[in-house]
C-alpha cells in the first residue's frame, strides 16, 4: 500500500525496493529491479500511469524495468547528466 511522504507525493514497496510518485507531475522516481515489474506495473497502473521517470542512478535496483516502463507507458526519462546511464536501455 503506498505511503504519503508528502501532498502529492506517494512511495510504495515493491518486493524488495521502493519507488516514488509524484502524482501532479506524472513523475515515477526509479523503476526497481526487473523482478519486481508485476508490482511496479500494477501500482503505475493504479496511479493512472506514469508521464515522466526519474532515473536517480544507473544500479539495477533502480533502472531494472526502464525498457518495460519505456515500451508500456512511453514517457520522456530524465537523468542527472553526470550519470552513466549509456547502457540502460531507454
Amino acid at each position: 500500500m503506498p505511503a504519503k511522504v508528502a501532498p502529492g507525493v506517494h512511495q510504495t514497496r515493491l518486493a524488495h525496493s521502493k519507488v516514488l510518485f509524484l502524482s501532479e507531475a506524472g513523475l515515477l522516481v526509479d523503476t526497481g529491479p526487473e523482478s519486481e515489474w508485476d508490482g511496479l506495473k500494477s501500482y503505475v497502473d493504479n496511479q493512472g500511469g506514469v508521464d515522466r521517470v526519474l532515473l536517480s542512478h544507473a544500479h539495477g535496483d533502480h533502472v531494472g524495468n526502464a525498457d518495460r516502463v519505456a515500451a508500456e507507458y512511453d514517457p520522456e526519462f530524465l537523468y542527472p547528466e553526470n550519470e552513466p546511464l549509456d547502457e540502460v536501455p531507454l
